[in-house]
This record gives C-alpha cells, sequence and structure tokens, in this order.
C-alpha cells in the first residue's frame, strides 16, 4: 500500500488512476464518485476498518496533516485503513471562537490526511442547514472526497429543507 500511496497523490487515485491491489490482485481502475463503489470494495485488503475518524483535536482545528504516521497508528491499531472525516462545518456555535468553515480549506486537509493510502477514504462533514450546502457537496465532489458525513443538528434530519443536499 505505502508503495502505491508514493507513487500517486490522492486525488490522482481518486481520478480514476490504475492503482494495483495490496493484495495481488490485477490492477483496476478506481471509480468516480456515484459510480459502484461496491466492485472496489471487493478489491481492498482483508482486515479491520474503521467507519468513523475524525481529522481535527480537541480544539477544532483543520490540524497539520500527518498522513504517515496517521497510517503507521492505524496499522499498530489492526486497521487497514478507514472512513476519515473532515472539520466540523458548524461555526454557528455562540461561543465558538474557530475561523469561519472554509470548504475548500477543509476538503483540501482531508484529502491529504488519506494521502498516504488507497484504503483511507476522504469524506466531507456538511451541515445541510448551511445555505452552501449543494455549493459545499459540488466542491467535495470535484475535488475527489469519496463521501459524506451530514450531520443536522440545528433541526429535523427530514426537514424538506434538508433534502436537497441528500438528494445531491
Amino acid at each position: 500500500i505505502m508503495s502505491v500511496a508514493t507513487s500517486l497523490s490522492r486525488r490522482q487515485f481518486l481520478a480514476g488512476a490504475t492503482v494495483a491491489a495490496a493484495s495481488g490482485v490485477s490492477a483496476k481502475p478506481v471509480p468516480q464518485a456515484g459510480s459502484d463503489l461496491g466492485k472496489v470494495c471487493g478489491e481492498l485488503p482483508p482486515g479491520r476498518y474503521d467507519a468513523h475518524t475524525h481529522v481535527c483535536g480537541s480544539t477544532g482545528e483543520h490540524g497539520t496533516p500527518e498522513p504517515a504516521a496517521e497510517l503507521r497508528l492505524f496499522a499498530e491499531g489492526g486497521l487497514k485503513g478507514a472512513c476519515v472525516f473532515s472539520e466540523d462545518p458548524n461555526r454557528w456555535y455562540p461561543k465558538d471562537r474557530r475561523p469561519k468553515h472554509d470548504a475548500a480549506l477543509a476538503v483540501d486537509n482531508v484529502i491529504k490526511w488519506c494521502s498516504a493510502s488507497p484504503t483511507l477514504y476522504p469524506f466531507y462533514w456538511v451541515d445541510p442547514w448551511d445555505p452552501r450546502a449543494l455549493e459545499y457537496v459540488d466542491l467535495a465532489l470535484s475535488k475527489g472526497i469519496y463521501g459524506f458525513k451530514v450531520i443536522s443538528s440545528r433541526g429535523k434530519p427530514c426537514d424538506e429543507k434538508t433534502m436537497p443536499v441528500y438528494r445531491r
């Protein structure tokens, strides 16, 4: 996995570059977002995968990407890979002193965190109540995000106002 990661950037990998599976299975192109990712899942190295990992610490900052260290920690924990979430987009808490959310920076940051291995999948954390949520979804997809973490903390998740984000 590491040798594959050093020869391709994460964006190249996510853009459909051909990558040889670590299990020795012949190389196959990685599908674009929205295509059948299930076919690729069959090619993943067997093992445990974490489905809920955050890039930022308790300070809520983006965190400086350390992809090799992250991959080493996953390996030490017996994990082959993970879904890694971008920073929390909610900047509306009254006492929140963090800088205003920058979607492009959050997307680029989580992709950098995932750059050490094709088994680390960057996910963008989207707030469906944000007036720019659809724009952020499109931006994330254009940059190579594999999926989304959605937290509807300002209202009911099934509110009609949030449905366009889910549909996108």
